[in-house]
Order: C-alpha cells, then sequence, then structure tokens
C-alpha cells in the first residue's frame, strides 16, 4: 500500500525516509501557500508588508515577543500601507467600499 506512493530509497530508509518524505512535502506545501497568498489571493493586490501578507508570523512576533505591542504596530501600519494587516485580512476595508459607492453617487 505504502510502497505504491514513496520511492524505493524512502522505503529502505523505514521511518527516517517517511520523516524525510513528510518534512519534504510540509516545505512544498508551505512555498507552495506563501506564493498563493503573496501573487494569486484575491486580496494579493493591496498594500502591506510581504512578510504579513504571506505568514501570520508577523503578527505571533509583535504579540508574543514584544508582549502584545501588535495593536501599536497596527497603527503605524495602517497609516503607512492603509489596509493588508496578514494572510486572509483587510483593514478599512467598509470605509473603502462607502467611499467608492459615496463618490459614484
Amino acid at each position: 500500500m505504502i510502497s505504491h506512493v514513496l520511492p524505493p530509497w524512502m522505503l529502505r530508509q523505514g521511518y527516517v525516509g517517511l520523516a524525510v518524505a513528510t518534512l519534504l512535502s510540509s516545505l512544498i506545501y508551505a512555498g507552495c501557500l506563501i506564493v498563493y497568498r503573496l501573487f494569486m489571493s484575491p486580496i494579493a493586490k493591496f498594500p502591506g508588508p510581504r512578510i504579513a501578507a504571506a505568514t501570520h508570523y508577523y503578527e505571533f512576533y509583535y504579540n508574543w515577543w514584544l508582549q502584545g505591542q501588535y495593536i501599536f504596530k497596527l497603527e503605524e501600519l495602517h497609516e503607512k500601507y492603509g489596509m493588508r494587516l496578514n494572510p486572509i485580512s483587510l483593514t478599512g476595508f467598509l470605509n473603502l467600499c462607502r467611499t467608492h459607492h459615496s463618490n459614484q453617487s
């Protein structure tokens, strides 16, 4: 069953080969996810720090290592970029929509 999926050199290695295969597939997945978030995501075109657009580690760093300073960094990022906070959220998007619709009327 597993011999159809893994190459022969991994089967000879036993659990080491399985660990290598798991590590390689995890790295490939992470790389593809970062490429998607930076270039192909529907919110990829919005401005913001690239590390914040790619991963949640930016937010983690400010909240964990700098002991909850992310809220203050958000204000700075909002003034500089206006929109992008992390890979899955935007700030000010509703205000942008309201401004756009009020300018059309």
